[in-house]
């Protein structure tokens, strides 16, 4: 399983709002909401005071607050399912959460990444760009893994159509 981490300007609430909108809410342990979409993305929002570092190099976590400027107090992770490669998904995830504003890394590299660096193909430190941020699948998501049609992103109404 690979994970986009993704830390939007937005409010928390607002994020959440979007999520419910797009995805299927599940809180199979009491009091940790995910959201899953169509079988591919399992997402989940996780705060700075529930340990969301804990498990981080400290150099990703600098390269992180250089990049943003400031800690962030929560990040949206999407998990992408092993069996697909969830390019589709991904694209149309990262346009919900950080298409008006943030910044996103994946768990392949401590790079981390605007929306717009994605969509305009910004390689990496070391000269690549992550398989799960590759340009091509952000800036024109056209067919879900499932084979269904994904809709350009439009916020607020989900984005694989089902």
């Amino acid at each position: 399983m690979r994970s986009v981490f993704a830390f939007p300007v937005r409010p928390q609430g607002e994020i959440q709002a979007l999520l419910d909108q797009a995805g299927q809410r599940s809180e199979i342990v009491p009091g940790r909401v995910e959201w899953i979409i169509d079988n591919v993305l399992w997402i989940r929002v996780r705060a700075d005071v529930e340990g969301l570092y804990a498990d981080w190099d400290s150099d990703a976590i600098v390269a992180l607050t250089t990049a943003v400027g400031s800690r962030p107090s929560y990040a949206v992770i999407a998990d992408v399912s092993g069996r697909v490669a969830g390019h589709p998904e991904v694209a149309c995830f990262l346009h919900v959460v950080i298409g008006s504003g943030g910044h996103a890394m994946d768990d392949y590299s401590e790079d981390v990444w605007t929306y717009e660096q994605i969509t305009a193909g910004v390689r990496a430190t070391d000269g690549r760009l992550s398989s799960i941020m590759t340009p091509a699948s952000v800036a024109r998501p056209q067919r879900a893994t499932s084979g269904r049609r994904v809709r350009p992103p439009v916020l607020g109404r989900g984005w694989v159509s089902r």
